[in-house]
């Protein structure tokens, strides 16, 4: 505990930030970053364990990141619920293990700072290839995960959260990689929210009905499973059924998105996921 709390009071004097950001233990003793500001109900936690954001209130108070009550925090099983960093493999598109190792590896702070203009406060994580990482994945890589709070954005009262992931290539040689950020959003009830995309004619592979290819001009509604592949959506992602009003995903970067919900009897097989959690979460994954 002593040699925890040393650690913990040393990253807190390099990186925190009055009125701002702090470092301290979270759930199971991980180490947590919050982003907060002091006149406001918006903050953030970020798990150093996965780059993991588990927590976003806006600054109307409304919580709208979902994490399991259920979640495991013991620095070895991947977190169920909020923002796990899926790298360098998404799903099971390859040979790794599901969504990679960069959810289930300890992440170092960077940097943090506080923009002098607006005030806002930004946590950047870097993850490194390392011994342990190429014994799963040979390639040299840093990946970076920028998270950055806002409590006013144009358009939205609530203000922002800003994920930011950035893959750089440090070896002597190409690699090839799929990824996301795989995104749990509070919703009232899932049977009665909808996700609506930019691109309104757009093609999907349903994982959760045998990989089939359709095309659709419809949003996806939730009456069981949607495990949803969606290419080419377009930037802007809308979610209604969050509250009476939308909540929105812009996305860069990565062309297609995942929706998924496992309903029911899927969801009744996660230990870390409690009975009726499901009908209170969406997860869009640009």
């Amino acid at each position: 505990w002593f040699t925890m709390a040393k650690s913990l009071a040393g990253l807190q004097q390099t990186f925190g930030i009055d009125g701002y950001i702090g470092i301290g233990p979270g759930r199971g003793g991980l180490t947590c970053v919050k982003l907060f500001y002091q006149d406001s109900y918006a903050s953030a936690y970020v798990y150093l364990f996965g780059a993991h954001v588990t927590s976003w209130v806006d600054s109307t108070g409304l919580s709208r990141i979902f994490t399991s009550e259920s979640a495991i925090f013991d620095g070895k099983k991947a977190i169920r619920g909020g923002v796990p960093v899926c790298f360098p493999q998404f799903g099971k598109l390859g040979d790794l293990m599901q969504h990679g190792f960069a959810r289930n590896s300890f992440w170092e702070i960077e940097r943090t700072c506080v923009d002098l203009r607006d005030l806002i406060p930004s946590v950047t994580l870097l993850l490194k290839s390392s011994d342990t990482t190429k014994q799963i994945w040979e390639h040299d890589f840093e990946l970076r995960l920028t998270v950055t709070l806002s409590k006013e954005s144009e358009g939205n009262l609530g203000g922002s959260l800003d994920c930011q992931l950035k893959v750089s290539n440090v070896g002597p040689g190409p690699f090839k990689f799929s990824g996301a950020l795989h995104t749990y959003l509070n919703v009232l009830d899932i049977r009665k929210a909808a996700v609506h995309l930019e691109a309104r004619e757009h093609n999907y592979r349903e994982n959760a009905t045998g990989n089939k290819l359709y095309g659709s001009t419809s949003p996806a509604y939730f009456k069981g499973e949607v495990d949803r592949s969606i290419f080419d959506v377009g930037d802007k992602i809308q979610l209604e059924g969050f509250t009476k009003d939308q909540a929105t995903v812009e996305k860069s970067g990565f062309p297609d998105a995942v929706v998924w919900n496992p309903y029911i009897e899927k969801s009744a097989g996660m230990a870390d996921l409690e009975d009726s959690a499901w009908m209170h979460f969406v997860c869009v994954e640009p």
